[in-house]
């Protein structure tokens, strides 16, 4: 089953998930956990951004309590040390920085990573509960962009549409 020929109805488990958008995957692989995980870094700091925008906008700024503000302030701190990552991510996929190879990975780091990453499923599983989503649900808009970014040939290039990538040429 490939990422061209999977109803996106079927999408319903993580492996096949996994399997399927890893199609679109173009990094080289020797510098994939590092990269990957720069990714989900600049992929949460857009998470935040969309939150924190939504948050100003409609809250009262004479309501902001001091803790409230720090919240805030810390979080927009974070969105900005994740943008630099992002781009940082970016010039290593395209060879102008050097990330290193993960060295073999003994049991201990393994286990590490995993309950580290179950971690991060369960806040972004957690999300989209309490915004209405179902996981299923994510993981297919996720494909179905994916496709679409791979059909226009703009999976490497910069932003979140189809039309603000071709505008800004791959990068």
């Amino acid at each position: 089953m490939s990422i061209d020929d999977t109803s996106l109805s079927h999408i319903q488990g993580l492996d096949q998930y996994q399997a399927i958008a890893f199609e679109t995957a173009v990094f080289p692989q020797e510098i994939g956990p590092l990269y990957c995980t720069m990714g989900a870094l600049g992929e949460a700091g857009e998470l935040v951004e969309v939150l924190l925008d939504y948050y100003l906008e409609q809250m009262d700024p004479d309501a902001s309590t001091a803790d409230m503000k720090n919240i805030f302030s810390a979080l927009e701190t974070a969105v900005e040390a994740c943008r630099e990552v992002e781009r940082l991510k970016k010039l290593a996929r395209k060879g102008k920085m050097t990330l290193p190879t993960l060295p073999d990975l003994n049991q201990a780091v393994r286990a590490r990573i995993l309950a580290e990453q179950g971690d991060c499923l369960w806040y972004q599983s957690g999300t989209a509960e309490v915004v209405g989503h179902k996981m299923s649900c994510v993981a297919q808009a996720n494909i179905k962009k994916l496709r679409e970014r791979r059909a226009a040939k703009v999976l490497t290039s910069s932003g979140e549409t189809i039309e603000e990538r071709l505008a800004a040429g791959q990068d």
